[in-house]
Parts: structure tokens; C-alpha cells; sequence
């Protein structure tokens, strides 16, 4: 009788494990297909001019007056100040009388000696030379004087006098600082995990804390080759255009990074 039982409980299972591996459950397939995945990364950056720079003086001389205030937009070409020139204008009038006096005996010269072959070559040649010494000395001074006048090199504004007026100015005195007035840049640093992930051309978006509501779409324009030991991060540029914007230097601007 013992035997029986086992045997009946053994059928018994054997036949709960056939049903349970032969159920069917219904299923939904669905075929995949590539599709494009955006990660996107938020960075903090400082934004600084496109153009940065101390102008110094070419000239000696004593600054006679400055045509900007300091705070002032300026063109591109604007005279920004004026160094006194008196003592190479005399200069000059005493080379331009040099050049006549020796283009006359360069001239005489050489028709004496090409026309009616009298006196030497070594006579011709010497007066040749002598004018175009004289030539080369005149033009020399007027590059000096080219140089009392500092003009801006691209549109600016006049941040800083640093010689101020009266004071003497040579070559490689500082005179202003200039800060470019129609581009900034935003320079920030990207993390090293991410530097083959980043490239030029990928899109950007930046607002200001001041100015939430506006935010401006640009592109990276210049991303860094070398990681930096300290922060682990590589740097990337983003230009961005003043229009009406008044973004200023040391300001700190939300980038956020596809």
C-alpha cells in the first residue's frame, strides 16, 4: 500500500511539471531601430573681452592731449591721443631739404655723365646713393610721426588711461587699456571624462543669472587640446556678439553643453 501511494504522488507531479513548462504566454514584439540619444551637461563660465589689450607708445615724446574719456566707445582707426612731435617735424623739414638738394645733384649727375660723358661713374653712382639715403632717412621720420597718433585698433572702449596727459611717453610705455566693444568670450572648463565627446562646432546654450529669461544658442568655437593637472578639465571658448546685450567682463554665465 506504501508503495502505491508514492508511485501515485510521483504521477501526480510529474504531470503538474508538464503542464506548467507547456503554458503559453501571448507577447508584443516590436522591431528596433537606431535612434539619436542627447546628454546634456551644465558648466559655469567667465566671460572675458575678445580683445584685451594695453596699447604702449611708439614715439618719445610728451602726451599733448587725449581725444577719448576713459569709459568711451571708440572706432576702429579713432585717434585716442596725440605725442608731441615738434622736434621730429623739424627733423623732417631738414631731411626734405636734404632730399631736393641731393635729387638736383643726382639729376645733374647724371646727365653730365649719361648725356655728355663728362666726369666719372664713381661721381654718378656717390650722388645716386646720397639721395636715396637722404629718401630713405625722410621716410623713416615720417613713420616716427605716423607714430605720435594712437589710434584704436579695433572698436573699443577706452577701460583705462594709464600715462596721463603731460606725462613722457616712450617706446613701450604703457598708455591705455582697450577692451573690445562688439565681442566677448566665454571661456570655461569641461571635465577630462568628456574630451572626446566635445569637439568645435557643437551647439551651445548660455544665460546669465541677471538676464534668466534670455538665453542665447551659439556654437563652441575653440575647445583646449591640454587637461589641466589641477582641475582635470580641458578648456572650451564660446564667442558671443554685444548687440544689445551688456554683458561685462567677470560676469558669470550658465553654459549648457550637448
Amino acid at each position: 500500500g506504501i508503495l502505491m501511494l508514492a508511485s501515485c504522488s510521483q504521477e501526480g507531479s510529474a504531470q503538474q511539471t508538464a503542464e506548467l513548462t507547456t503554458k503559453t504566454v501571448n507577447v508584443e514584439t516590436r522591431e528596433l531601430e537606431p535612434a539619436d540619444f542627447n546628454s546634456y551637461l551644465r558648466l559655469v563660465g567667465n566671460v572675458e573681452a575678445a580683445s584685451d589689450v594695453r596699447l604702449s607708445a611708439e614715439a618719445s615724446g610728451r602726451i599733448l592731449k587725449y581725444y577719448v574719456d576713459k569709459g568711451e566707445a571708440i572706432q576702429k582707426g579713432e585717434l585716442i591721443a596725440k605725442i608731441d612731435d615738434a622736434g621730429l617735424q623739424q627733423e623732417k623739414d631738414r631731411l626734405q631739404a636734404l632730399v631736393e638738394q641731393s635729387r638736383e645733384q643726382f639729376e645733374r649727375q647724371r646727365k653730365i655723365w649719361q648725356e655728355d660723358s663728362v666726369g666719372s661713374e664713381i661721381e654718378f653712382l656717390n650722388s645716386k646713393y646720397r639721395y636715396q639715403q637722404n629718401l630713405a632717412s625722410l621716410e623713416a621720420i615720417n613713420v616716427q610721426l605716423n607714430n605720435t597718433e594712437v589710434r584704436a585698433p579695433f572698436n573699443a572702449v577706452l577701460e583705462e588711461i594709464i600715462t596721463e596727459e603731460g606725462e613722457m611717453a616712450s617706446p613701450g610705455v604703457l598708455l591705455v587699456r582697450l577692451i573690445a566693444s562688439d565681442q566677448v568670450k566665454i571661456n570655461g572648463g569641461v571635465p577630462a571624462r568628456y574630451s572626446e565627446s566635445v569637439t568645435v562646432g557643437d551647439s551651445v546654450w548660455i544665460w546669465f543669472n541677471i538676464e534668466g529669461r534670455d538665453t542665447v544658442r551659439t556654437t563652441i568655437n575653440f575647445v583646449g587640446n591640454a587637461i589641466n593637472n589641477r582641475t582635470r578639465t580641458f578648456d572650451i571658448e564660446i564667442t558671443l556678439p554685444m548687440d544689445q546685450h551688456h554683458y561685462k567682463t567677470g560676469m558669470i554665465a550658465n553654459i549648457r553643453l550637448r
